[in-house]
């Protein structure tokens, strides 16, 4: 091409892009907030949904516990009951000071 007559498609080219660009704008402008809206929306509703499906999942969990609480103390007892009972359960039994053995050999305590 002549350089002549790119500069005059660049001359006439120039208000076109800029009328373009001026009515284009505003166009986005809305279009990208109705977007950005619109997927907060998705991910409210997805939270809701995580919520009530997690919450049906510790419902469920929470059921098998008291289940499987109920068996084991059909067959050996009573359940622990009491928050004292159940932290009782969790703690280590107390050991005598002299024939604890304190090594700290992990091969060795993993052994046991």
């Amino acid at each position: 091409m002549d350089p002549t007559v790119v500069g005059i498609i660049a001359k006439n080219l120039a208000p076109v892009l800029a009328a373009l660009f001026t009515f284009a704008m505003p166009v986005a402008i809305v279009y990208v907030v109705k977007y950005f809206k619109l997927k907060n929306r998705e991910l409210e509703l997805e939270a809701q949904f995580h919520a009530k499906d997690l919450e049906l999942r510790l419902r469920m969990l929470e059921a098998r516990q008291a289940a499987t609480e109920a068996a084991l103390g059909a067959i050996g007892g009573h359940p622990p009951t009491s928050l004292q009972e159940r932290v009782s359960m969790l703690e280590a039994p107390e050991t005598s000071g002299g024939s604890a053995d304190v090594s700290g050999d992990p091969q060795r305590v993993r052994s046991r």
